[in-house]
């Protein structure tokens, strides 16, 4: 269903039914509830700084991939055991609230989603449940807006999920990860940097302050989070550097280095991309 034309009370009455229509669904992500416990995790971001990563050269730890970055070619390198997309109607652009513009890119995006996911037979795949009637898949399991918790969960002031990094640190603290290392968020560096992995250029130094502090500041203390990062530090969170990591120098690469043309040539219909 489309809410974007109902006000805020018909929108959460609508997602109250969602959520109880789709109880049985979403309780499936229960099967994930400490899976991992104790053990290190990467999840993996779209920032600029991917730009710089050998992916090959980072200790093995299992991964969570985020968004585009499954695009990347060095994604297969690291231990990839889940992806997450947590748009609304991504697979089903005409549906939710997004520009003639957005839809028509999210149209072709996702189709080439679909095929990593068959591509990536042995991860498991993370997506809104406005996706469930688009994306039946065996690998694939469903969020709306928090976790299915205990009342007593430590994890209760944080269950919140508003965009897809909050999500995949929830979803990673939810597994169990105690220490959780971020690749490519570098809105939460300091200095803070903008635009895409996938996008030509290294980007444009911001300064903004991350609106994620308060978040952050929750989630540490359930576990060790910390950003790797180029030749910056984190704002409210640790950093490691990439040089510190590996023992190699960051070594610059652009983007059309990184993904197939097929994927860049798909970005570049959407003018928000500055591809080539």
């Amino acid at each position: 269903m489309n809410y974007s034309h109902l006000n805020g009370t018909h929108r959460k009455v609508g997602k109250e039914f969602v959520r109880y229509a789709a109880k049985p669904i979403l309780a499936k992500v229960k099967n994930f509830k400490d899976i991992h416990k104790g053990e290190s995790c990467y999840i993996v971001g779209d920032g600029i700084s991917l730009k710089y990563f050998d992916f090959k050269l980072l200790p093995p730890k299992k991964t969570i991939a985020c968004n585009y970055s499954i695009f990347h070619k060095e994604i297969k390198l690291l231990d990839l055991n889940y992806c997450i997309t947590y748009a609304p109607f991504f697979f089903k652009s005409i549906l939710g609230r997004y520009s003639k513009e957005q839809r028509d890119i999210l149209n072709l995006t996702s189709k080439m989603t679909k095929l990593k996911i068959d591509e990536f037979n042995k991860t498991k795949f993370f997506a809104h449940i406005t996706n469930y009637p688009f994306l039946l898949n065996k690998d694939c399991y469903y969020l709306l807006d928090h976790l299915p918790l205990d009342y007593y969960d430590n994890i209760q002031n944080i269950n919140s999920f508003k965009n897809v990094m909050e999500s995949s640190i929830v979803l990673a603290i939810y597994m169990g990860f105690r220490d959780i290392n971020l690749l490519g968020f570098d809105y939460i560096h300091d200095p803070s940097r903008s635009h895409h992995w996938y996008e030509k250029g290294k980007g444009v130094e911001t300064g903004i302050k991350t609106v994620q502090k308060s978040f952050l500041e929750s989630a540490k203390e359930l576990a060790n989070i910390s950003s790797i990062t180029v030749d910056s530090k984190a704002q409210v969170i640790n950093h490691i550097s990439y040089e510190d990591l590996t023992g190699a120098k960051p070594m610059y690469r652009e983007n059309i280095e990184l993904a197939s043309k097929n994927f860049l040539n798909t970005l570049s219909t959407f003018d928000d991309y500055n591809i080539y």
